[in-house]
């Protein structure tokens, strides 16, 4: 017995966009200061981020080891939280595309993927009101109108991105 085993599109997809935000928010950081008119900065942390599945962040990250161990602050958590339809960007269930690849000197031929909405949440812990303001400052200009994730859609074709808006 022959299994043809197909590459399954929306598990690859999904990792490639999580993998975009977390190259995204990969140069957070946080002054801590030694003083507080907060003038002279002590020392500059770079905030992790992490991926998890825990409604609750902070009780997930304490318990996710045998041992405890102490919550490195701050710390940030993103987590899938489903999807849902995009029926603006839906086309009809046969719409063939055809793209060409240039690093496979080949015209690609699949069905258009029903598109839909991967919605994350991504939750902060700090210990003070300073290392949340400065968060918030390093990822309010990630969220205007037109940020995009550029990921690679297929694997076989690498030199075809596509944009995924944000």
């Amino acid at each position: 017995m022959v299994i043809n085993m197909r590459p399954f599109y929306y598990i690859r997809t999904q990792e490639k966009v999580e993998i975009a935000l977390l190259d995204m928010f990969n140069n957070l950081i946080v002054n801590k200061y030694e003083n507080l008119s907060r003038t002279d900065v002590a020392r500059i942390i770079h905030v992790p981020i992490v991926t998890h599945y825990d409604k609750n962040f902070a009780n997930w990250y304490r318990n996710r080891d045998h041992k405890k161990r102490p919550l490195p602050l701050p710390i940030g958590g993103l987590r899938y939280v489903g999807k849902t339809k995009n029926d603006a960007n839906r086309t009809q269930t046969t719409y063939a595309r055809n793209i060409f690849s240039r690093a496979t000197d080949r015209w690609l031929h699949d069905i258009q993927p029903t598109p839909y909405y991967l919605n994350y949440e991504l939750e902060f812990l700090m210990d003070n009101k300073s290392d949340f303001g400065q968060i918030t400052e390093n990822i309010v200009p990630y969220f205007n109108t037109f940020r995009t994730l550029r990921i690679r859609e297929w694997d076989f074709a690498p030199d075809i991105e596509r944009k995924i808006p944000v």
